[in-house]
């Protein structure tokens, strides 16, 4: 999950020496050519995981299951690098967005209770909610296909810490918005605010707390006896957590939000094997396996195409077999569960430091089946002749943005590489096998078009030439569906900045003529002018909130 907050910088950290703790593990024999012996494959997992192996590194957890055994378990670094704290398998971790798949399995239960239904309108449980003229179901929260904006995006807008509001001022954020990102089922959007309201449901139909719901129906009859909310008094072996700085580490202070449903469950090694193993022997509510599959389905968009998302998981192939996952982040936490149901195969990664926990987990994984993936000859292809495609993209639609990097015939977007497959169209394969297309042709009027598809995307997007921003933007604008938030666009020898309620600013780094980049919001501003060319305002938009109208002041 993805807050943005201001690090506290408490003290700094170089490395010292790195404390492991030890498991009893199996070893499972590879043969490798040219080898003088077998290397196992927990060398080979020791190996990958050899960037972690350095001295004082925040605590960082590893556990690989197979066949319902934990056949590997290491933990590096300090749970606490000030009082070196080593780290354990009994280390609690801030799960971020992982700790939506426990809401999820709360509705499960509940409708396995049959005190609720997925295909229900949420308005049934949440009267409050705006009505957007069109039915937005539990389902919809469940799949992220709901539209509703993202109340963190939203906030961040403020330029305010998370954790200083309530759950009453979080949910009046979010019933503030009169509008949606795009109509239920039209697209699959990751928005918090879908499993905050998921929390919010549970509570309102079972009539108890989150909190308590998941401890009697979940933590408790798996013996997840050392998992926690982030505001409760009785965690232990609490760890902290760290921003890197070149090859040193930055205290940041653990304060969390009272927001709960999308986030905020701290856990360990040790229970999270347990609810792992609840998904090949369930012994939840009725101990169905019904219950399994129903967490496990995924969402069907409007037009029949898969989400590859529900139930607080990602359901997709990877490599020709089923991969079931999520991966959370809050500060510098960093946390994932994969498993490979046909393989019974799990991998769970816990870090206190961010880092790329997809690369680790599933090179870990490719150990595991090698001996079935067949190995084809990379062929680079000669460059063929096509015009350099590098700048920004917009897309019309969604309101979003790419860069591109164009290198002869390779094509670098967001840290994945496009090769050139002919001309003008470049072809790249993600970190989950999956095929990425990129396509550029020329509009009628000149511009160069890019349509991009990946899975169930399908996006057009327009290069956009740079230009300056016209003054006559300049003043004050107002969003009613963010009450008391007023920015004012100002110009700093001809640079513009916005402030937000005259105390924070936050550059506009990039401009297109109408359009600017502002990445101390992750969004993009796209001002309007009305047929008299009178400056009427502008739409806001980041990944996760879509065309929010800022007016002008007269």
């Amino acid at each position: 999950m993805k807050y943005i907050l201001p690090f506290l910088f408490i003290s700094f950290i170089t490395f010292g020496q790195n404390r492991e703790s030890t498991s009893n593990s199996i070893l499972l024999p590879l043969n490798v050519k040219g080898a003088q012996k077998p290397v196992s494959i927990n060398e080979k997992i020791d190996s990958i995981m050899s960037f972690f192996n350095h001295p004082a590194f925040p605590a960082v957890q590893l556990g690989v299951i197979k066949n319902g055994k934990l056949i590997y378990s290491k933990s590096y670094g300090n749970e606490d690098i000030e009082k070196n704290i080593p780290a354990s398998s009994k280390s609690n971790f801030n799960l971020a967005s992982n700790s939506k798949q426990f809401t999820a399995m709360c509705i499960m239960l509940l409708q396995e209770e049959g005190r609720l239904k997925r295909t229900d309108n949420i308005r049934k449980y949440l009267p409050e909610m705006p009505d957007y003229g069109k039915t937005i179901t539990i389902n919809d929260l469940l799949n992220h296909t709901s539209g509703l904006r993202d109340y963190l995006d939203l906030y961040q807008l403020t330029c305010k810490p998370i954790f200083e509001l309530s759950k009453k001022e979080i949910l009046k954020l979010i019933t503030d918005q009169k509008h949606l990102n795009f109509y239920p089922g039209e697209y699959h959007l990751y928005s918090n605010t879908n499993y905050l309201l998921l929390g919010l449901i549970v509570e309102r139909v079972s009539g108890i707390s989150l909190h308590k719901f998941i401890r009697d129906n979940i933590f408790l009859p798996l013996n997840m006896r050392h998992t926690y909310f982030s505001d409760e008094k009785s965690i232990t072996n609490e760890v902290k957590n760290y921003a890197k700085n070149g090859t040193a580490f930055f205290l940041t202070k653990n304060k969390y939000s009272a927001i709960y449903g999308d986030g905020g469950i701290l856990s360990n090694m040790d229970d999270l094997v347990l609810w792992d193993q609840n998904f090949y022997h369930n012994i939840l509510g009725k101990k169905s396996n019904e219950l399994i599959d129903e967490i496990q389905k995924t969402g069907l968009l409007n037009n029949k195409e898969n989400t590859f998302y529900g139930g607080g998981l990602f359901n997709i192939q990877y490599k020709g077999r089923q991969a079931i996952f999520h991966g959370g982040g809050y500060n510098s936490f960093s946390t994932q569960l994969l498993r490979f149901p046909t393989d019974s195969l799990s991998i769970i990664f816990l870090s206190a430091v961010n880092v790329k926990f997809d690369f680790y987990c599933f090179q870990i994984a490719d150990l595991f089946f090698q001996s079935t993936l067949k190995s084809n000859p990379i062929i680079q292809p000669p460059p063929l002749k096509s015009e350099n495609f590098s700048g920004y993209y917009f897309d019309e639609t969604l309101a979003g943005f790419l860069l591109l990097d164009q290198n002869n015939n390779s094509i670098s977007v967001r840290g994945v590489k496009y090769m050139q497959e002919n001309v003008n169209e470049y072809t790249a394969k993600d970190i989950w096998d999956w095929e990425k297309h990129l396509k550029f042709s020329t509009s009628i009027k000149g511009d160069t078009l890019m349509n991009y598809q990946a899975a169930d995307i399908n996006d057009n997007y327009r290069k956009l030439a740079e230009d300056t921003l016209s003054t006559k933007f300049k003043g004050g604008y107002i969003c009613h569906e963010l009450p008391n938030i007023n920015f004012e666009l100002n110009f700093n020898e001809n640079k513009p900045v916005f402030m937000v309620n005259g105390r924070y600013s936050a550059d506009v780094t990039k401009t297109f003529g109408t359009i600017g980049l502002i990445p101390t919001f992750g969004a993009i501003v796209e001002f309007q002018v009305n047929s008299e060319n009178k400056v009427t305002g502008f739409n806001l938009s980041t990944d996760r909130v879509k065309n929010l109208f800022f007016q002008k002041n007269k």
